[in-house]
């Protein structure tokens, strides 16, 4: 099968190192600090040691990221038995509808399993509070404890 996406983003940030790392996560929230900090470290006007922020964050990106483990597709996945609830915030370009879809082949519960957009969601906005139907709730987390109380009662 296909490796996993851990691993494929590994093996890129190994080729682009920091600059494509922080390209990376520019564009999953392009808010305009980080796009003007990312200009300035591209043009070479600010240096990543120099901005201890930048320095910090790219350091935890290479450990979590870069020089991250990741599981092996077919040997780490066979065991789950559990539904997976898979959230898909649908601004982000790099979190595909059916590249979403492949979650549900990693559990024995296909069927339970479930894939939730998540509307105006980017990769690093997903989890806050947002207004749903004209009221601010954390829709993501709600969803995701309603289905942890539902596989619960299932297995009490």
């Amino acid at each position: 099968g296909k490796p996993s996406p851990f691993q494929a983003l590994s093996e890129t940030f190994k080729e682009q190192g920091d600059l494509g790392m922080l390209g990376w996560f520019v564009s999953l929230d392009p808010n305009p600090m980080m796009v003007a900090i990312y200009e300035q470290v591209k043009d070479g006007t600010m240096k990543i040691e120099s901005n201890e922020f930048v320095n910090d964050m790219l350091t935890l990106m290479r450990a979590q990221y870069k020089d991250a483990m990741f599981p092996d597709m077919t040997r780490d996945f066979e065991g789950i038995c559990a539904p997976i609830l898979g959230f898909r915030p649908d601004q982000d370009v790099t979190v595909k509808r059916l590249d979403m879809e492949r979650w549900k082949e990693w559990t024995t519960a296909r069927d339970q399993s479930r894939i939730r957009t998540v509307v105006n969601g980017t990769h690093m906005n997903c989890l806050s509070v947002q207004m749903i139907d004209g009221q601010e709730e954390a829709g993501m987390i709600n969803e995701i404890l309603k289905d942890i109380g539902k596989v619960i009662a299932e297995h009490a």
